[in-house]
């Protein structure tokens, strides 16, 4: 995740830290005043911890061990959260039972490894608005992050829940070669289903498939 879409914040809230690169960073940058580091995992928690003290920022950053946003403390409001390393599902359950301290957060920047519909359905109808979207290629794998802010949001056809706003018509390399890649896995499965499955629910293959080179479209003008 790129950490130029972090803001300047006065207590940012890392859930899923892992490592605790992204808070580390921040504070040795000076964008943040205060972060609030967790992660499930104890040996992540270990490992933040350590990276944490090795560049002198213990007095920064706080790593905790806990579930998702059930680490923020009663007197605490997080103005940026920030989630990442996990499935969109998993978002929007962690954001619904923050506690009440946590919803009012300015910023939210989420990083879903799938179900990116569903994370941008959840933040548009819960009083965000997403001014920002950046995708980037690692290892063959294609990670998509959201930048969402406290606001209302025009509304979002069914190809901006599944595209976004941003990044069709955009030249990021790395959504261009999602397209490329989705749209050949949809074309072999449209062609196996009429090959050996035309009762299956061909057609709403092929509107996802209309959808992807579109975008495409966008993206090559």
């Amino acid at each position: 995740m790129s950490a130029d879409m972090v803001p300047p914040c006065s207590l940012l809230a890392d859930v899923g830290t892992d490592h605790g690169s992204l808070p580390v960073y921040l504070a040795l940058k000076g964008i943040i005043k205060k972060a609030a580091a967790s992660d499930l995992s104890p040996v992540s928690c270990e490992k933040a911890y350590k990276n944490v003290c090795e560049n002198g920022v213990e007095n920064i950053v706080d790593v905790r061990c806990g579930s998702g946003l059930s680490v923020i403390k009663e007197d605490e409001n997080p103005d940026v959260i920030v989630i990442t390393g996990m499935g969109g599902i998993l978002i929007t359950q962690i954001l619904e039972n923050a506690p009440p301290n946590a919803k009012n957060a300015r910023y939210l920047i989420l990083q879903p490894q799938h179900n990116i519909d569903s994370v941008r359905a959840y933040v548009l109808k819960n009083g965000y608005e997403i001014i920002a979207e950046d995708a980037a290629e690692e290892h063959n794998k294609f990670y998509f992050t959201l930048k969402c802010k406290k606001g209302v949001s025009e509304p979002y056809s069914e190809k901006d829940l599944i595209l976004g706003k941003f990044l069709p018509g955009s030249d990021n390399p790395a959504f261009k070669a999602y397209l490329e890649v989705k749209i050949k896995k949809y074309e072999e499965s449209i062609k196996s289903a009429y090959e050996k499955n035309p009762n299956a629910d061909i057609k709403k293959l092929e509107n996802f498939l209309k959808l992807l080179k579109e975008a495409q479209a966008q993206c090559q003008k």
